[in-house]
């Protein structure tokens, strides 16, 4: 076939799942800003639950709307022969996130918990991960990675930032702190329209990476247009000091700068030595220094193999009771959001308020893949693990000639090692599933049925 035919082929071929894309797009529009900005107003403390009811309207609705135009696709022979193609031509991302979600069904049906359906305390139960990894999948097989994607997503940071700037000058935009109440007086440190600080620094471990690449690898002047949200981000990560999140970003950004930014073999062995050898100067300086307080005293005694369970905000007493209770249901795990029913040890913590010493139930990992063990079993866990090792090799392979993959291949990146020492919960985990989607989305090969011969959908540019 001459470049002109297949060219014309490939056209005609792709506008049979233009339907799937334009679904994609509006999903894509409303999760990149309305969502980002919904809440409850006066009620701050009922944002989660705000968000979790926009969750399965929005995740629900879209997935409902995939469905229709599949049924409608597969009544059209032309039709269904494209969905064949772009199936049988998807990312093995998708085949094993499909099993981590069977193996989370089966989790289900065999739990003690008839909760683990909709989730015992952070909304992560069975139909939460269904609507994660189906809109994954539909992300994948249909979306289209576009230019006002990023700008739609700057949008709505721009909007989530000032918000949370206000907050932190003491204002009370939209009445979300009760009468009397700001940011630094309140128990738990919420800010902005997304609850509690830890979800904003898991949020920006998406976001940060997202605007920066696109600063780095799209095309024209509008994008640094970009530089304004990217620094508001930074501005209200640097004030809420989430140390998940300055890992997530710093490793995840050290690790995919060479490949962002397209590096020769000669140059990225320099840089990787010289990340290595600072690390090793860093590591020494901290193993014969003795800080006097806070995450570097703590990493400061891990080297020197002295631990306590209050190290990382209690995070390994959290691990050490989690691994405890593994071996119990290995394989299945107990069911989806179900660790707060099981009654684990709780952590106790002394308020030097009131001279009491406070008990906190333990009801996720504080740890995404240390949760999924716990919950879903070892089995879910390997699916899960392979559906993201394939979806970062893909990007590590791609993000030389692909402005999509390098964006959102970061963004994944970070996430993960956030999520080392994170919580899922719907206020931003769609945000990970998004950016996955995305990227399985760019390195999707478009082949057609007569040529079988790979066709580039995502020049650097990723024009829209």
């Amino acid at each position: 076939m001459d470049t002109e035919g297949r060219i014309e082929a490939d056209t005609e071929w792709k506008r049979e799942l233009l339907m799937q894309e334009r679904i994609c797009d509006g999903f894509l529009a409303l999760l990149l800003t309305a969502y980002l900005l919904w809440f409850d107003a006066n009620k701050y403390r009922a944002i989660t639950a705000a968000k979790r009811n926009a969750f399965y309207v929005l995740f629900g609705g879209f997935l409902l709307a995939i469905l229709c135009s599949i049924v409608i696709c597969l009544s059209r022979p032309n039709r269904r022969a494209a969905l064949a193609v772009r199936l049988r031509r998807a990312s093995p991302a998708l085949w094993c996130m499909l099993g981590y979600l069977l193996l989370t069904l089966l989790s289900t049906l065999f739990s003690a918990h008839p909760e683990a359906w909709l989730g015992a305390s952070r909304n992560e139960g069975f139909v939460t991960q269904l609507l994660y990894v189906l809109s994954f999948l539909a992300l994948l097989l249909f979306a289209r990675p576009k230019r006002w994607h990023v700008y739609a997503f700057a949008v709505g940071l721009t909007a989530l930032c000032a918000v949370s700037i206000l907050q932190l000058l003491r204002w009370n935009p939209f009445g979300l702190y009760p009468d009397g109440y700001d940011f630094y007086n309140v128990k738990e440190p919420f800010l902005g329209t997304v609850g509690n600080v830890g979800f904003l620094g898991a949020l920006f471990c998406v976001a940060v990476p997202v605007l920066t690449v696109s600063v780095l690898r799209l095309e024209g002047k509008l994008r640094f247009l970009l530089l304004l949200p990217l620094a508001g981000c930074l501005f209200v990560l640097f004030c809420i000091s989430i140390l998940a999140a300055y890992v997530g970003l710093a490793a995840g950004i050290m690790a995919a700068l060479p490949f962002v930014l397209r590096f020769s073999g000669r140059t990225m062995k320099i840089y990787y030595l010289s990340v290595l050898l600072l690390l090793l100067v860093g590591i020494a300086v901290l193993y014969f220094t003795e800080p006097g307080s806070g995450t570097l005293r703590e990493l400061h005694e891990l080297l020197h193999g002295r631990t306590s369970d209050r190290f990382g905000s209690g995070r390994l007493y959290i691990w050490r009771q989690t691994l405890e209770r593994v071996p119990q249901r290995l394989w299945l795990g107990h069911g989806p959001d179900t660790m707060y029913l099981e009654r684990l040890l709780p952590f106790t913590r002394h308020d030097a308020e009131t001279g009491k010493t406070v008990a906190a139930a333990i009801d996720a990992a504080h740890n995404e893949y240390l949760n999924i063990l716990f919950h879903q079993g070892v089995l879910a866990l390997a699916a899960y693990l392979a559906g993201l090792g394939v979806s970062l090799v893909s990007f590590f392979r791609r993000a030389r000639d692909s402005a999509v993959a390098a964006v959102f291949g970061t963004a994944v990146l970070c996430y993960a090692i956030q999520a080392l020492f994170g919580i899922s919960q719907p206020i931003t985990a769609p945000y990970f599933w998004m950016a996955l989607g995305m990227l399985c989305a760019s390195v999707r090969r478009e082949d057609l049925p007569e040529s079988r011969s790979d066709v580039r959908t995502d020049a650097p540019s990723t024009g829209s």
